[in-house]
């Protein structure tokens, strides 16, 4: 999946240990991400169930 993010878009991602992804070998993704929307700080959470090449 790709995502069409501007410049000033900050993202984290970490990876939890106990998750299963069946046949592929990964961990639960959790994204963060904040953005200003009329000069007010906005915090957003989004939780994805894919899976990293983090080991």
């Amino acid at each position: 999946m790709e995502l069409d993010l501007p410049s000033w878009y900050g993202l984290w991602c970490t990876c939890s240990v106990d998750f299963d992804c069946g046949l592929i070998d990964g961990h639960l993704i959790y994204i963060m991400y904040g953005w200003y929307d009329h000069g007010m700080l906005v915090y957003g959470l989004s939780l994805m169930y894919l899976c990293c090449n983090i080991v």
